[in-house]
């Protein structure tokens, strides 16, 4: 199906989705903003670097390709895209195999600070507080275990308001609609009560710190708030977007 919210992937990436708190907007379909080597985030100008094999493909109004190998992309630190609580994370993608991956981390350190996104049969997203892998984690796994199929483009959205402290889950969509997380597990041994964000390392792209969990598949369009999204916001967002990746 061809484009036709916004009609171009520049007005649907600069203009047509919600812009109010967005502080990270990564599109590769966006010419002047794209190279062989890299796409610069349209607001705020933060590069994310391909590394290894990872390549720009044109289709779709464009897309990372991500061998689930050792391809990455890193972007390197900067504050403003690791935002307080809340805030919501979205991106396109389309997974190409079987095995789980790492769509986003916020930073590339064993501390475990701030937030991961990864994928297998469904989703889950964690978060941190630097206090180490004993202390840090907390993950919500959402209700699409077996369901999420191999080369298929999806809009995931992530609400991250609730934290260590807090039973509710984080709210997750998939292409709009809120898909209930399943299970929820910490890992905090009674010390950790809050999420911190702050770190010095780079954000990545298609792989946990190191070179572990790669991700085999396409990376879309990745955005960041640093406020909570409403559901409206949210199904604004896909319907701008979801045109140019056939759904």
């Amino acid at each position: 199906m061809a484009i036709q919210a916004g009609e171009t992937t520049f007005y649907q990436a600069k203009r047509g989705i919600v812009q109010n708190g967005l502080v990270l907007n990564l599109d590769t379909g966006v010419e002047g903003y794209t190279s062989t080597s890299s796409v610069i985030s349209i607001v705020n100008g933060d590069t994310a670097s391909f590394a290894n094999q990872a390549s720009l493909q044109r289709e779709r109004g464009g897309y990372i390709a991500l061998d689930g190998t050792d391809d990455y992309c890193s972007i390197p630190n900067n504050s403003n895209i690791k935002p307080a609580m809340p805030f919501t994370f979205g991106m396109w993608f389309r997974k190409n195999g079987t095995t789980s991956g790492y769509l986003y981390r916020s930073d590339n350190s064993s501390n475990y600070y701030g937030f991961w996104v990864s994928v297998s049969t469904g989703i889950k997203a964690w978060l941190g507080n630097g206090g180490g892998p004993s202390k840090a984690s907390r993950w919500n796994n959402n209700a699409l275990t077996g369901s999420l199929s191999n080369n298929v483009w999806y809009y995931l959205t992530v609400v991250y308001k609730y934290t260590f402290s807090d039973t509710a889950f984080n709210p997750i969509y998939i292409n709009a609609s809120n898909v209930t997380p399943t299970y929820s597990y910490s890992n905090n041994n009674g010390s950790a009560t809050s999420f911190n964000a702050s770190n010095s390392q780079a954000s990545l792209i298609g792989i946990n710190n190191g070179s572990a969990s790669p991700f085999d598949g396409d990376i879309g369009p990745i955005h960041i708030y640093n406020r909570e999204l409403s559901a409206s916001e949210i199904t604004h967002n896909y319907n701008t977007t979801r045109h140019r990746f056939g759904v």
